[in-house]
């Protein structure tokens, strides 16, 4: 796929995956390669937004392979051997444990009687995990049968008794995925205090911080950080730098958080990591970027702004619709927080609504905006434009009308800029020059349900 890519972006695939032409389950140098490739053919300086698509594409899928890294593979297939008679002396049934024991009771439905026998076996200071994982389970049924320790407690216990065995892992990542506030709190918070190896404390250390993040827990961040930063392997310092690189996405929105300058200080002794590991400090580069520039905006004034910023910058790829507005609920629905915002636009802000308005257009393309035909949006630009001079005083209908039509700005922008009439591209360039209208409208269109 990625050789025939056309000149037009507008032809070019919305995956990542598919616009380099790669597997998903492609490793990292089969991705830089792809990346590679292309940049040769769409070099930067003759050809600028081919490149930016072809670098956030490759951004994309390093940061998918990071999340969603295949940890089992399938086993190669055993040769088949010929069929061969054994005779087995007939062994006799092996004693159940008493955990068993005490679980078939539960199988017969029971879970009161198995919950108070199994929690009499774990009375011991050290239990097995499987155990801790039975109640677990139990309390997961019917919560009711404790009212003394919940499901957390158990679970927390299986993850020390197992030194963070990945079953127990996965139930911590489904629990951090639908109880975000329960699983980040106590009994978890030390979670990552225990003598561990390095690499499987940051497997949940990259969860936590994944939920912490998106609920702005920043003190959790930090004191997750205080427990790693005295643990690091030199072995895992490609880990660590990942794991560095993703509390800036999430906590360089606050400037005067403490957490950064710590962070940077660590960023500093893996400096001889730049070469090898370059994607990750140019990340690292435009993160900083952004915080700067965030840095001259009054935080109580645009909380709201920033957090969707937040989000879209750290996580753009899972976002989902319904998250989507419930970001930009505080500013579709209030007036006067769309003037500030426009307020912002002749100074730093400008870039800010135009990151935000390309990357929901990006995100939420699937499903929200409609592509239509070149000779249908001029149609639709000469209906509403009126006098294109006057842009101010006809920009609320035109926002209007493009969220009633479901029109993707960016392209309407296009078609309009190219047009044969000067009028038309007069219009073009205002609507162009104007980001708080392509972010309106995206928003717009995030909350319609049509």
């Amino acid at each position: 796929m990625s050789e025939e890519l056309p000149d037009d972006l507008r032809n070019w695939p919305s995956d990542p995956f598919e616009l380099l032409g790669i597997d998903r389950q492609a490793d990292d140098a089969t991705i830089r390669r792809a990346y590679t490739r292309l940049i040769r053919r769409f070099k930067p300086e003759h050809h600028p937004e081919q490149f930016q698509r072809i670098r956030e594409a490759y951004e994309a899928c390093q940061q998918r392979r990071f999340w969603y890294r295949i940890e089992h593979m399938e086993p190669e297939e055993a040769p088949v051997a010929e069929p061969v008679e054994i005779r087995v002396r007939a062994e006799p049934p092996r004693e159940r444990t008493p955990i068993e024991k005490h679980w078939q009771t539960a199988r017969a439905g029971d879970l009161a009687k198995a919950y108070e026998e199994l929690r009499a076996l774990a009375a011991a200071e050290t239990i097995p995990s499987e155990l801790a994982l039975r109640l677990y389970w139990l309390l997961v049924i019917d919560p009711n049968l404790d009212f003394q320790y919940t499901r957390h407690y158990w679970l927390n216990r299986a993850l020390v008794e197992s030194g963070l065995s990945a079953e127990c892992l996965e139930l911590y990542r489904r629990e951090l995925v639908a109880n975000p506030a329960e699983a980040l709190a106590a009994p978890y918070v030390d979670l990552l205090n225990m003598n561990l190896p390095f690499d499987r404390l940051m497997t949940a250390a990259m969860y936590r911080l994944f939920m912490a993040g998106r609920q702005v827990r920043i003190s959790l961040i930090d004191w997750d950080f205080k427990y790693l930063q005295n643990k690091i392997d030199e072995q895992c310092e490609v880990r660590w730098l990942m794991y560095l690189s993703s509390i800036l996405d999430w906590t360089i929105w606050d400037s005067h958080n403490p957490l950064i300058e710590r962070v940077t200080d660590q960023l500093d002794l893996l400096r001889h990591l730049e070469l090898s590991q370059s994607y990750w400090f140019d990340r690292i580069d435009q993160t900083f970027h952004l915080g700067i520039q965030a840095s001259r905006l009054d935080p109580r004034q645009f909380k709201p702004f920033l957090n969707v910023l937040r989000h879209l910058w750290a996580d753009p790829y899972r976002i989902t619709r319904e998250e989507l507005r419930e970001l930009v609920n505080p500013i579709v629905n209030d007036s006067k927080s769309r003037l500030t915002y426009r307020r912002i636009v002749p100074d730093d802000g400008r870039n800010y609504l135009l990151f935000m308005a390309t990357h929901l257009l990006r995100q939420q393309r699937a499903y929200s905006p409609l592509t239509h035909d070149a000779d249908v949006l001029r149609a639709m630009a000469r209906r509403i434009m009126g006098d294109p001079w006057q842009f101010e005083k006809i920009e609320s209908a035109v926002r209007e009308f493009a969220i009633r039509e479901r029109i993707d700005p960016i392209q309407w922008i296009e078609v309009c800029e190219n047009d044969t009439s000067y009028p038309m591209r007069v219009f073009g360039s205002y609507m162009k020059e104007d980001p708080a209208f392509q972010w309106l409208v995206m928003t717009g269109i995030i909350y319609e349900d049509g």
